[in-house]
């Protein structure tokens, strides 16, 4: 029987909305075209987000060879606008994938590390590569990776500790995981922990004749595991049809990211109503100096489950493990559980809120709903996904959006890209965040703009900024995880100009929190972190 939503998440639905208008579609704010050219038809795009706000975009567009370039655009705006990093286009050549990682504390160490394949038409050349750029000089770059393969990579991930570096890290590690097909397909790993300088740990971590498709990585670490692992999810399916579906595996490395890798564990086995039936997985891990109940480190794992087979209705479920670096304790759960067509799930994990993020698309309503697990990394209530908007799209023009999700670490708030379509049904790589009040299609026009509270994460005073742009009446609610009112206050007589309002949060628990600023029916709406 299909999951109902419980009816405390539909209360704290009720209370946190982030609606304007009377009602209508909800909006962070405008959606921003990443690069909008009609001759491009834009996909698999790809989002990270640096220590200094900056955000980096990749997307991959095929000529009219059918050969794919990688374009790379960034923004130093926090995406109100993009510029151009670096194109990797070359006649002849087919770059099929591919993924990114921003690195560095400060700006003299900010890099771009790109990993991708490529295969060369006419001959049967495959090859794996990772490049790292200078972050601020995109054409100052070094080749710090490359094997020629005999079979051709099916998929491709990155991931860093670069944030809180691994025991054996100097300065940092990079690693990359991969698959191949081939007589038999593998699942192959790299990684370098000098900061991308060298890559000289290298492992195959599973074997198959059957066929391996998309991969997953993700860092993980706590104040127990401080030595930190590397884990990865992938799909092992029946074809290499796009439609087919199979099993969904994990790992990691046994005790140090430079090492072998444990057995891989069948996930959809722990669920009768899985075998089989599941494809698309994204892995997320806790990266913190803090344990979970478990002493260890939570991991959670999310894919999309066929539910009769039959293709029409499509769930995003998932398995979570709280003593994922020393044991294999996998648990299910279900982040969308209902009648409608979701697909294609990205999941990511929030340090400073110390819980984990989903965003995935849902094809029946054409929306993209972003929700959060708010039980923080020990998932008391793993069932139970706080729906924070239920659509961040404003155009609802969308065939394979494929989501992604990533925190920004200076507002500690949600970046968002996915691929919308143009009237010539083209890719446009599209990007949204929690923090941008700015953009096209925002609809009905908002009194307030520019709406942030700092510090984030603040331990003694917020300050709440925001633009007036008529005179009114304003209320200011203030939310906890659970949809409890902290705060209600009614602010009279606001003129034309910049409000400001400061919040005393030292007896507050520590946690995610959600302010609103309304007047009549329009709300802005915004998260923000209390760390003590």
């Amino acid at each position: 029987m299909k999951k109902i939503l419980l009816f405390s998440a539909l209360i704290f639905l009720a209370k946190i909305s982030f609606c304007q208008g009377n009602g209508e579609n909800p909006k962070f704010s405008g959606d921003v075209p990443i690069f909008q050219n009609s001759s491009l038809n834009e996909r698999n795009v790809r989002l990270t987000v640096a220590f200094n706000g900056w955000i980096y975009a990749a997307f991959s567009s095929p000529d009219v060879d059918n050969n794919k370039s990688i374009q790379i655009r960034y923004s130093k705006d926090n995406g109100v606008s993009w510029i151009p990093f670096y194109s990797y286009a070359v006649t002849g050549v087919n770059y099929s994938n591919f993924d990114i990682v921003a690195t560095g504390t400060d700006t003299s160490s900010l890099s771009l590390f790109l990993t991708a394949s490529y295969s060369m038409n006419g001959d049967n050349t495959n090859a794996v590569f990772i490049n790292k750029h200078k972050g601020t000089n995109p054409e100052t770059f070094t080749n710090n990776y490359s094997l020629q393969t005999t079979g051709k990579i099916m998929g491709i991930a990155i991931a860093s500790d670069y944030q809180l570096p691994s025991s054996v890290s100097t300065p940092f590690s990079i690693g990359v995981i991969y698959s191949m097909r081939g007589t038999m397909d593998s699942i192959n790993y790299v990684v370098s922990t000098d900061g991308g300088t060298s890559f000289n740990y290298t492992y195959s971590i599973a074997q198959t004749s059957s066929y391996y498709r998309k991969v997953s990585l993700s860092y993980g670490r706590s104040t127990s595991a401080s030595n930190g692992r590397f884990f990865a999810a992938w799909e092992q399916i029946g074809t290499y049809d796009e439609n087919s579906t199979g099993h969904i595996y994990t790992s990691r490395n046994q005790t140090y990211l430079n090492d072998a890798w444990i057995p891989q564990l069948n996930l959809d086995s722990l669920s009768s109503a899985c075998i089989g039936l599941c494809k698309n997985p994204t892995i997320a891990t806790q990266f913190n100096d803090i344990d979970n109940d478990s002493n260890s480190v939570s991991a959670l794992v999310a894919f999309e489950r066929d539910y009769e087979g039959s293709g029409n209705d499509h769930d995003i479920l998932g398995f979570y493990n709280m003593k994922a670096s020393y044991e294999n304790y996998w648990t299910r759960l279900d982040i969308s559980n209902d009648t409608n067509n979701c697909i294609q799930p990205h999941i990511s994990y929030d340090p400073a809120g110390n819980h984990f993020l989903a965003v995935y698309f849902d094809s029946t309503a054409k929306k993209l709903p972003y929700v959060v697990n708010g039980m923080n990394f020990n998932l008391t209530n793993p069932n139970t996904w706080l729906q924070i908007t239920e659509q961040y799209n404003d155009d609802t023009n969308m065939v394979a959006p494929w989501p992604r999700v990533q925190i920004s670490p200076v507002f500690n708030q949600t970046a968002h890209v996915w691929i919308a379509e143009d009237q010539n049904n083209f890719g446009i790589a599209m990007f949204d965040a929690e923090y941008l009040h700015t953009g096209i299609n925002e609809g009905p026009k908002s009194i307030f703009s520019n709406g942030v509270i700092y510090p984030n994460p603040v331990s003694e005073i917020a300050t709440i900024s925001f633009n007036v742009e008529t005179s009114s009446n304003v209320t200011m609610q203030i939310f906890d995880i659970t949809g409890k009112i902290i705060l209600d206050k009614e602010i009279t007589d606001i003129n034309v100009g910049k409000g400001i309002e400061k919040i005393d949060v030292r007896a507050w628990n520590n946690g995610v929190y959600f302010f609103s600023i309304s007047s009549n029916k329009e709300k802005l709406t915004s998260r923000f972190v209390v760390a003590h």
